[in-house]
């Protein structure tokens, strides 16, 4: 349904000669805050298109993901939608966790993060 409205939103706005950057990022925009703000900023609109790869590609292996366990492993439709569903509860679990550990973490000598990137 979202993505109905954005293509409509996309094509209304295109009418008006407009960038197709601006146009996506404006519908975009306009999708998750709506009438927040009448005519937001490029810069401010591009932000929001940095999310777009990841999401794309996390969508692309939940369902591949999907279509092996239905079809390959042959399981049953609830099993899947279990494992999908637990494993988007453990991410909305832990990460504000993690989050609120690196944020909280003290200085070391090789920097406040480092150890987070390192893995110690």
């Amino acid at each position: 349904m979202v993505y109905i409205y954005i293509f409509s939103e996309m094509i209304t706005r295109y009418s008006t000669n407009k960038s197709v950057v601006k146009v996506l990022t404006s519908c975009l925009s306009s999708v998750w805050s709506p009438g927040v703000r009448e005519d937001p900023s490029d810069e401010e609109d591009l932000f929001s298109v940095g999310g777009i790869p990841h999401q794309i590609t996390s969508a692309a292996i939940e369902i591949s993901l999907q279509m092996f366990l239905l079809d390959v492993v042959q399981m049953k439709a609830s099993f899947v939608s279990m494992i999908l569903f637990l494993s988007r509860a453990w991410d909305a679990v832990t990460d504000p966790l993690v989050g609120y550990l690196v944020s909280c973490s003290t200085w070391t000598p090789i920097g406040k993060l480092t150890p987070w990137l390192v893995g110690w």
